[in-house]
């Protein structure tokens, strides 16, 4: 970054006399609703017209590029979400940049911006541009790196981690698996980085209903964390709480609990009550109470995750849609088949805008109504349902899956009733 911009933003009372003077005169403005400022667009329009050569118009690119990737916070940042939203139209701009000069051979340091970038959009739930955003990192990093650098694999690595998130499971097996081989290959088995693709592959393997082949991963991760990094490091939690969701679709509920609550105890520890990682171990706890038949702990759960994803994340984001979701099953349980409907369709509306009509948690969106309507006896609306449920499984699955062969037998089943002859 320039010496003069760091100088100035050291000091937040010189940074904010400066903006004031910048907005006065119309060279900036201030943007509320992420509670930052941008050059005025009339200004930025104009220093693109006048930059002398393509050269300089490349330095504006890199310069761009390197502070908002640099910017782009971790993780187990406060205020995670609040910071990537303030970073995303930033980084939509470079992007529409980065389109326009396809072809050109840039620097590393953009390479490695531009995967930043690619991630800021997949928490975003903006898959379409970090696909684009991880294909332009990799295949620059493949040409300046080399396929088996560490950084070219950590790039592979996300885009399989995209692909999981999008419900594309093939493609997000195939590119874990060639992360997987160049990490052993170039760090050894037991590298934090080799392990957290085995856990990524385990994801993969349960998110396709191979559930003794995730728990082997899921084993293999975990032993490997406790062992680099100690018991109560986030990357070990993270490998317990993946352990905690297979034993809960294996139904071993007893061993699901002592992963659950470790997990809570330790996130709880590291990044206090409110944090996204913390709000999701509880939700975790919600499905463990809502499997046990506990649908009132389950529901006290879920309003706890729910207030704090709308506050930090925002009510259109996937993780509070998947929790209102969850909070929509508790109602159907518990007999409030009003705010059950209510609640599943809000979640539906969200997640088909954000992901699709046929993505694989719609497709269980859809595959719930359908339950939820045909339990009701309003066949006719449970019909559609299915119908969508079983095209989705299908893309994701394939025809022989036991979603898509349970979605086709529910929608022959519904026809039949509704046409007997």
């Amino acid at each position: 970054m320039p010496k003069w911009l760091l100088l100035l933003a050291e000091n937040k009372l010189e940074f904010n006399r400066a903006m004031g003077l910048l907005i006065k005169y119309s060279l900036a403005e201030s943007k509320m609703e992420t509670r930052s400022y941008a050059i005025h667009s009339v200004l930025h329009s104009w220093c693109l017209h006048v930059a002398q050569h393509d050269s300089e118009k490349g330095d504006f690119r890199r310069l761009a590029s390197c502070i908002v990737g640099q910017a782009m916070p971790p993780l187990e940042m406060d205020e995670l979400w609040i910071l990537q939203r303030r970073l995303l139209p930033h980084a939509q701009t470079i992007m529409r940049f980065v389109e326009d000069e396809k072809n050109a051979k840039l620097s590393i340091d953009e390479y490695d911006a531009f995967a930043q970038l690619a991630y800021s959009f997949r928490v975003q739930n903006r898959y379409a541009e970090a696909e684009k955003m991880y294909e332009r990192a990799l295949a620059g990093k493949e040409v300046v790196l080399g396929p088996d650098h560490t950084s070219t694999l950590d790039t592979i690595f996300n885009s399989g981690i995209a692909y999981l998130t999008q419900g594309r499971l093939a493609a997000a097996e195939g590119m874990l698996r060639r992360a997987l081989v160049g990490q052993e290959r170039a760090s050894g088995p037991e590298h934090i980085s080799t392990l957290a693709t085995v856990r990524g592959l385990g994801n993969v393997y349960q998110a396709q209903g191979r559930l003794a082949e995730a728990e082997e991963m899921y084993e293999k991760a975990l032993a490997g964390f406790e062992f680099a990094l100690g018991p109560e490091h986030p990357s070990t939690l993270d490998s317990l709480n993946t352990m905690g969701l297979v034993f809960t679709a294996q139904n071993r509920l007893a061993d699901a609990g002592q992963m659950y609550e470790r997990v809570l105890t330790g996130y709880e520890k590291i990044h206090g009550p409110e944090h996204t990682q913390t709000l999701q171990a509880v939700n975790n706890m919600g499905l463990l109470y809502q499997a046990q038949g506990s649908p009132e702990k389950a529901e006290r759960m879920f309003e706890r995750v729910l207030a704090g994803f709308e506050k930090t994340a925002g009510p259109e984001h996937a993780s509070t849609l998947y929790t209102v979701l969850n909070l929509g099953v508790v109602f159907s349980d518990q007999g409030r088949l009003e705010e059950a409907e209510e609640m599943q369709n809000r979640a539906l509306a969200g997640l088909e805008n954000a992901f699709g009509s046929e993505h694989l948690v719609v497709s269980h969106v859809h595959s719930n109504l359908g339950h939820f309507y045909a339990k009701q006896g309003r066949l006719a609306e449970a019909e559609p349902m299915f119908e969508r449920a079983l095209v989705g499984y299908e893309k994701a699955h394939g025809s022989e899956h036991q979603d898509t062969v349970q979605a086709g037998d529910l929608l022959r089943q519904v026809r039949h009733l509704l046409n007997p002859s």
